[in-house]
C-alpha cells in the first residue's frame, strides 16, 4: 500500500482523487461548502495537510471517527509485533477482540437528528438563553459559540435561525403564556406599571407593560404582559 493511503485521512473515505492530477481531491462529503482541495506539494509529492485540516475544521465527527479506526489498527498491529518470536514458522497472533468496522465506528459518533429527544434539549436551552439575555438570533450562527458546541456536544448539529423563530421561541412563547395566564386567574389583584427602555443591541426603544402579583401564599411574582416598539417622533 502506498505510504500516504495509511493516513486516517484516506481510512475515513471523506475524499477521492483525481485519476488525472494527484494534487487535486474532492470532498465525498454531501453538502460541503469547499469540495475541491488542492493537495499541498511536499517535493514532488502530494501532502495531506489541506485535507487534515479540512476534514478536522468541516466535518469533525467524521474525522474522529477515522482517526479512532486508524488507532485501533495501528494497536493491533503493535500488538501482534510484541507477540512474534524470532523462529520464522511460529507466530503467535495477539487475541484482540473483534475490530468494529468504519461504518459501526460512524454509526456511533453519528450526529443526533433534529427532532431527536437530546438535540432538542440543547434547541430549547439555546433558544431560552436567547431571550433572558435579548440576543439576536444570529448569534446561535456565529462563529465562536458553533465551535463551543462542535467541542462540548460534537454529536449536536445546531439549526439555523429559521427553525428557532417558526418553531422552537413560538412554542416557548406559549408555554409561558399558559403558565401566566394561570398565574392571573389566580391572583385577586395585579398590579400593573409601564416602562420604556432601549434595547441592549440597538439604538430602538420599546415600551413594556408589567403586571405585578402577590399570591395567597404572599409571593411575589413579575410578568411581563405586554412589549412592543416604541416610536419616539422628534419635531423640529
Amino acid at each position: 500500500m502506498d505510504k500516504n493511503l495509511r493516513s486516517w485521512v484516506w481510512l475515513s473515505g471523506l475524499f477521492k482523487k483525481d485519476p488525472n492530477d494527484k494534487f487535486k481531491v474532492t470532498c465525498t462529503v454531501q453538502g460541503c461548502s469547499k469540495p475541491d482541495i488542492n493537495r499541498k506539494k511536499q517535493g514532488q509529492k502530494a501532502g495531506t495537510s489541506n485535507l487534515i485540516s479540512h476534514a478536522n475544521i468541516h466535518h469533525p465527527t467524521e474525522a474522529k471517527a477515522a482517526k479512532d479506526l486508524h488507532d485501533k489498527k495501528e494497536q493491533e498491529k503493535n500488538a501482534k509485533k510484541r507477540f512474534r518470536t524470532e523462529d520464522t514458522e511460529t507466530v503467535k497472533v495477539y487475541d484482540v477482540k473483534r475490530q468494529k468496522t468504519l461504518q459501526q465506528t460512524w454509526s456511533s459518533a453519528a450526529p443526533w437528528d433534529i427532532n431527536d429527544e437530546k438535540s432538542k434539549e440543547y434547541h430549547y436551552l439555546i433558544a431560552e438563553w436567547i431571550a433572558v439575555d435579548c440576543r439576536p438570533f444570529t448569534t446561535a450562527e456565529d462563529v465562536g459559540f458553533v465551535r463551543i458546541m462542535n467541542k462540548a456536544v460534537p454529536k449536536y448539529t445546531i439549526p439555523g435561525r429559521d427553525y428557532f423563530t417558526t418553531k422552537i421561541m413560538p412554542d416557548i412563547y406559549e408555554r409561558v403564556q399558559n403558565k401566566v395566564k394561570i398565574l392571573a386567574k389566580s391572583a385577586n389583584n395585579m398590579s400593573l406599571t409601564t416602562d420604556i427602555w432601549k434595547s441592549k443591541h440597538s439604538e430602538e426603544s420599546f415600551i413594556s407593560l408589567t403586571g405585578h402579583i402577590l399570591s395567597t401564599d404572599f409571593e411575589h411574582h413579575t410578568v411581563v404582559l405586554r412589549s412592543q416598539h416604541f416610536l419616539i417622533v422628534i419635531l423640529h
